[in-house]
């Protein structure tokens, strides 16, 4: 009968090789020993019983399941940054560089510039810096819209994570609450237990988790195994996802005061509520540095949207304000602004555009340098173009620099950050993915079916049920023998 139980599990092994998340089922058994006592003894030869089947179980190691989920956590952490940066590129991947990009149309810029101060006061020289200007502040608001829409997206996906999130504690909790039955009812279980675990590694990309079980025993007499699900947080401390049966933590995406977006956690064990969780790794850490940190002009070292739409905001207002002053000679002509904002705002990258007056006409870029120049002085065009090539200064809003250089210096750097920033990332994210593909190679090994060796075990146990076959087929014929003693023909 142990041959024949055997042999079935080896059947639901190999039926289940392609099944993803099943777990490797062996049966557990023991040797019968009959007990005895002084009144029935009757020799110090002591004979077991046979086999008793206890029960089937799966063959799984916490450990490698542990180091598992935590590198999981490192790697959803990187791999939701890389999504994140790579969709920044696709969005700005012509803002340095590039046929008709950003920096292409400061070029263009340049380039009228010098026509013009060979023709200070043309019309259609007038009109080709105008176009070109104009193409630069499209471009601004342009790439000010797309990263606005990226923004959107990204909190989008987050709430649809902490939806998700929720789910899972609560189909997690739901399958406890079946394990935990079938358990009290003396039923292991193992396809339940399959269906968490493979819930339980969807979980910890989102944040690092820990999981453990502690056995109780029921009034039955069977063992029920309690598990308790907690996740780990930047300083340290655990937040209760799930205990047992009990009631799950709910995640909720918030917005703070500062227009910041945080995670609240309501722990399942009841303690207080976390108000902007600090998560330690996992996706929602990188989303959340994403969407919140602006890198050097808040002093973190995420270069997150706002990192980029900040920069774009400040080359935005400081080439107005550059070529404002300049037209107007610092002031001492009125009315002779170049751009303006479309909101009645302070200039950034979304709003800016070129003034009413420009575009129709009735001002002109001012050739001399001074308010009583003579016609054909070309001496204030020059220093637009001095002004376009050299060194400005780029600042946080605060009295902070965030970077020293010409315009188009400017782009390059911000294009550069990107770059460097995305392939650092890739370079972590891959390293973290060949840990996770070596943990996975060993969790398999472990915990997956072998076809070979479930072959293996099946000619084993084919010759264990022969033997105890022809066992019985011995012990029939010395029954036999037995009972012919002394009979005579």
């Amino acid at each position: 009968m142990a041959s024949q139980n055997a042999m079935e599990v080896t059947g639901q092994n190999i039926t289940n090789v392609k099944t993803t998340g099943y777990s490797r089922q062996r049966l557990e058994q023991s040797s019968l020993f009959g007990s005895t006592n002084i009144y029935n003894k009757v020799s110090d030869a002591h004979i077991g019983y046979g086999v008793i089947v206890n029960t089937v179980s799966q063959i799984r190691d916490p450990f490698v399941d542990t180091r598992y989920r935590l590198q999981m956590a490192n790697l959803g952490e990187f791999d939701k940054k890389l999504s994140i940066l790579n969709d920044l590129e696709s969005h700005l991947d012509e803002i340095g560089g590039g046929k008709d990009a950003l920096a292409a149309q400061l070029s263009d810029f340049h380039s009228s510039l010098q026509a013009l101060q060979n023709s200070p006061g043309d019309v259609t020289m007038d009109n080709a810096v105008r176009g070109a200007a104009k193409s630069i502040t499209e471009y601004l608001n342009l790439y000010s819209n797309q990263l606005k829409e990226l923004r959107s997206q990204m909190e989008g996906g987050l709430s649809r994570d902490t939806d998700d999130i929720n789910k899972l504690l609560s189909q997690i909790q739901e399958l406890n609450i079946s394990i935990m039955n079938s358990q009290a009812n003396g039923l292991p279980a193992l396809e339940l237990q399959d269906q968490r675990n493979l819930l339980l590694d969807s979980l910890s990309t989102y944040g690092k988790i820990s999981v453990n079980y502690t056995s109780t025993i029921a009034p039955s007499g069977a063992s029920i195994d309690t598990m308790t699900l907690n996740m780990t947080m930047s300083d340290g401390s655990s937040v209760n996802l799930l205990k047992g049966t009990g009631t799950p933590a709910v995640f909720q995406l918030q917005t703070s005061a500062d227009g910041s977006l945080r995670v609240d956690i309501t722990p399942g064990d009841g303690s207080a509520k976390i108000e902007g969780a600090a998560f330690s790794a996992g996706s929602f850490k990188s989303t959340l540095s994403m969407l919140n940190d602006d890198g050097s002009f808040d002093g973190t070292a995420t270069h997150g949207i706002g990192y980029y739409q900040k920069s774009l905001d400040e080359f935005a207002r400081v080439f107005a304000k550059t070529f404002n002053t300049l037209n107007n000679l610092n002031g001492k002509l009125a009315g002779k602004d170049l751009f303006t904002s479309s909101d009645g705002q302070a200039i950034n990258a979304g709003n800016i555009r070129i003034t009413e007056e420009w575009m129709k006409g009735t001002i002109r870029i001012t050739g001399g340098a001074a308010a009583d120049s003579p016609a054909g002085d070309n001496s204030n065009i020059l220093n637009m173009i001095s002004a376009l090539t050299g060194s400005q200064t780029f600042t946080d809003g605060k009295g902070g620099t965030v970077f020293k250089g010409s315009f188009q210096e400017c782009l390059e750097d911000f294009r550069n950050i990107l770059a460097t920033d995305t392939k650092t990332t890739e370079s972590t994210m891959k390293n973290y993915l060949s840990i996770v593909q070596d943990i996975a190679s060993v969790r398999e090994g472990v915990s997956g079916v072998n076809l070979d060796e479930e072959t293996a075990n099946m000619m084993q146990l084919n010759k264990a049920f022969t033997a105890a076959a022809r066992l019985m087929t011995t012990l029939d014929d010395m029954l036999n023998s037995v009972m012919g003693m002394g009979i005579t023909k």
